[in-house]
C-alpha cells in the first residue's frame, strides 16, 4: 500500500451510445449552442479534426443585451461599421427608367384598394 489516493474512473460513453440518427442531432445541437466546437463533435465519432473548427460558433442574430444596447445608442444603430456600397445603375440608365411610372404605381395601388373594399 502506498497510501495515495487512487481512483479508477470509466468511460461509459460507448455503452450508452444513441442511434446514428440522433448522435448527430445531439452533436449538431451541441455545436450549434456552443456547448461543444465542431472538432469537439468530430473527435466523439472519431472523425479528423478541421482547420477553424476549434472556436466556438453561435449565429449571427445572438447578441447580448449588453451589445444591443451599445448599438441601439449609437446616433444611427443600424449604419454599417464597414463602407457602405452603393449600387450603380448601368451606363446610360437614370432613376427614372423604373419599371411603372409613379402615375401607373398609384393606379394600381388604387386599383388594389378598390378590389379589397369589396
Amino acid at each position: 500500500e502506498t497510501g495515495e489516493n487512487e481512483s479508477t474512473e470509466f468511460d461509459v460513453t460507448t455503452l450508452l451510445r444513441m442511434d446514428s440518427e440522433r448522435r448527430m442531432k445531439t452533436l449538431g445541437e451541441s455545436v450549434k449552442n456552443t456547448l461543444l466546437t465542431p472538432n469537439e463533435a468530430r473527435k466523439r465519432e472519431n472523425l479528423p479534426p478541421l482547420a477553424g473548427g476549434d472556436a466556438l460558433y453561435l449565429q449571427q442574430q445572438n447578441y447580448s443585451l449588453e451589445a444591443l444596447s451599445r448599438r441601439d445608442a449609437r446616433e444611427d444603430p443600424f449604419a454599417s461599421a464597414g463602407k457602405t456600397v452603393s449600387a450603380q445603375l448601368p451606363d446610360g440608365a437614370s432613376d427614372g427608367n423604373k419599371a411603372i411610372s409613379e402615375t401607373e404605381h398609384d393606379a394600381v395601388k388604387a386599383m388594389f384598394r378598390g378590389i379589397l373594399r369589396k
